[in-house]
């Protein structure tokens, strides 16, 4: 269920909402796949929410069994943002991507 709102919210670039680590996120999504410990994993820019080095470093991976109440909102992003590597070395499997 989370990996296919993951994959709609990349599909059609919009911001998803989640809560990880107990606070609330609001993210762009850019890249879903497994990471080398074999986890699935999100890499995303965090655009608001709780974090406590978010304004040092917006980008962000994710794992995916951590994140909870996750929902599709209806703002949609332009998927070009700087720093992102679509060939990000966390990600040795990648299932979705801008």
């Amino acid at each position: 269920m989370v990996l296919d709102t993951i994959r709609l919210a990349i599909q059609n670039k919009k911001v998803i909402s989640f809560v990880y680590n107990d606070e609330r996120r609001l993210v762009e999504p850019f890249c879903s796949g497994l990471n080398n410990k074999l986890n699935q994993v999100l890499r995303g820019y965090q655009v608001d929410g709780y974090s406590q080095s978010l304004e040092k470093k917006p980008w962000r991976l994710y794992l995916l069994d951590k994140i909870y109440n996750l929902e599709i909102i209806d703002k949609y992003f332009d998927g070009d943002r700087s720093g992102y590597n679509p060939n990000d070395s966390n990600i040795i499997k990648i299932y979705y991507c801008i």
